[in-house]
């Protein structure tokens, strides 16, 4: 008969329980400096910004409410258009192939609104611009069959009815084409879509604001899927109690999809909250990650005592790397700075492998074709009141 030396196996189980435990830690304090590659501000430009598209040479281009803007892949300012002369505001925008890009102007008149397609060249010269009553829309994505697809919310049986989430379709040269409110969907739901995505596949995806469930505070991360005829494919909607905001979708290369925003809930769909959280904070980034099917493969929520969000989303090197921005200074964003953006870098499984920040404000982001992170943020002036553009990339 074997004995075993009882204060050794003790100790050998201790030690196994602190291995475990601090594998976990690691996870959640693991914060370091990102390397930045350009900071560059554009002292020459007033106006704050509230979108960020990128195309496929990594050029960004930037929508406000007084201008659109092309910067190109190393941060140097190719163009400035106005919305001048009408103080328009570019509502979206949509990158085009040839390197300019499809804007949403919105101009606010004394009694309605006025909205425009406009196309800008590669070189920021107007090459047309569309307007009227089919042209009233809030988002808008270039299709992969060289089509302009727009989505409002509109009443679909006269003024007492509830938004109805409805496609618009335009020809490259700002042409409408067609309009139709996409099939079933739910008759308790009012319609408010944020964020237009296209697909792979040539299908799309709206995500809203929609109150989704009468039995409790109800914004969830909605979405509905369709195809360019407006069929509905799948309508879903993941959250807790409380309300959760999807503030952005990317597509996974298996055709999974990443939403991501931020919650007040610590129940329902949110499975890894902890107790050291608090949702009296403003709310927790969370992200989630979406099979095939639609269903959850698995979420992460983070945050500590302030709130922080994430934005942004993009596969590289079989690496899924999200965007965060936090006000944060402790649990899971361990640093003095604040407020701070930068990115988490996590694998197949959700398990978070980095985390890379830097010291300074978020406003909006996207990543480019190498997995960089350009962040756009202001230096503000408090006794001018001006806001100047700064655009900052890391890696």
């Amino acid at each position: 008969m074997k004995y075993f030396n009882l204060p050794v196996l003790g100790a050998i189980c201790i030690g196994l329980f602190s291995c475990e435990k601090s594998e976990v830690k690691q996870e959640e304090s693991l914060l370091n400096k990102a390397e930045v590659i350009f900071d560059k501000s554009y002292p020459e430009i007033n106006d704050t910004y509230f979108n960020m598209k990128i195309n496929h040479n990594d050029d960004l281009f930037l929508n406000g409410y007084e201008t659109v803007i092309k910067v190109d892949k190393d941060g140097n300012l190719k163009w400035t258009v106005t919305g001048s002369p009408n103080s328009r505001t570019a509502n979206d925008l949509a990158p085009t192939k040839d390197g300019g890009c499809i804007v949403l102007f919105v101009e606010q008149l004394p009694y309605s609104r006025k909205y425009s397609l406009v196309k800008i060249s590669s070189a920021g010269a107007i090459e047309w611009e569309k307007t009227g009553e089919n042209y009233e829309i809030y988002k808008i994505v270039v299709g992969d069959d060289d089509m302009i697809y727009g989505v409002a919310d509109l009443k679909e049986d006269g003024y007492w009815s509830k938004n109805k989430p409805k496609l618009f379709k335009y020809t490259m040269d700002g042409e409408y084409l067609s309009s139709e409110f996409i099939t079933d969907t739910r008759d308790e739901i009012s319609y408010q879509s944020e964020l237009m995505y296209k697909l792979n596949n040539n299908n799309f995806v709206v995500g809203t604001f929609s109150s989704v469930t009468p039995e409790r505070e109800n914004y969830d991360f909605h979405i509905v899927e369709f195809d360019k005829d407006a069929n509905n494919i799948s309508e879903r909607n993941y959250g807790g109690y409380r309300n959760d905001h999807l503030m952005d979708i990317a597509e996974c290369p298996d055709g999974g999809l990443i939403l991501m925003g931020y919650s007040n809930s610590k129940d329902g769909d949110i499975k890894s909250w902890r107790d050291e959280l608090t949702y009296e904070n403003g709310g927790n980034a969370w992200v989630v990650r979406l099979g095939k099917n639609r269903e959850i493969k698995w979420e992460k929520i983070m945050g500590g005592t302030e709130i922080s969000w994430f934005r942004k989303a993009v596969y590289y090197n079989n690496k899924l790397l999200v965007a965060f921005h936090t006000t944060a200074t402790d649990i899971d964003f361990q640093s003095p700075e604040r407020p701070k953006g930068g990115f988490i870098v996590l694998d197949d499984q959700g398990n978070i492998t980095d985390k890379k920040y830097i010291g300074e404000d978020m406003i909006y982001c996207a990543f480019d074709s190498q997995g960089f992170l350009i962040m756009l943020t202001y230096n503000h002036d408090d006794y001018y009141g001006t806001y100047t553009p700064r655009l900052i990339k890391i890696r």
